[in-house]
């Protein structure tokens, strides 16, 4: 059955991102490599978890006005979770596919914004 494996990425919601990047850096030691966040391999898989911020404003993560963060949901078959998300009235967003995987996201009950990663083979 499709399900979730892991947790690719977890990001915030910042009303100074870049403050907040140094505080991270100088406090606990993060490396942010830049357009892409912090990144923490998960060994011998294609997919790593990231941990980024993005600005107040952005609607990446869903409705600035009540969500502050949202979580990447690491899955090993797309097309089955997004089938088994619709048996619950769930739709997903269309798949977006990159060179590092495919795409989608969706809402739960309470409208928190979630994202779907599907990393692309090895």
């Amino acid at each position: 059955m499709a399900g979730v494996v892991g947790i690719g990425g977890v990001f915030f919601r910042a009303h100074d991102p870049d403050a907040l990047r140094a505080r991270y850096v100088e406090a606990l030691g993060v490396e942010f490599d830049g357009a892409s966040g912090a990144r923490f391999d998960h060994g011998g898989d294609n997919a790593s978890m990231v941990f980024e911020l993005f600005p107040h404003s952005s609607t990446y993560i869903g409705d600035p006005e009540r969500q502050t963060a949202m979580v990447n949901f690491l899955v090993s078959d797309m097309d089955g979770i997004i089938e088994r998300l619709a048996g619950y009235g769930v739709t997903a967003e269309p798949i977006e596919s990159e060179s590092y995987g495919r795409f989608s996201w969706a809402n739960d009950p309470e409208g928190n914004r979630f994202e779907l990663w599907e990393p692309a083979s090895t």
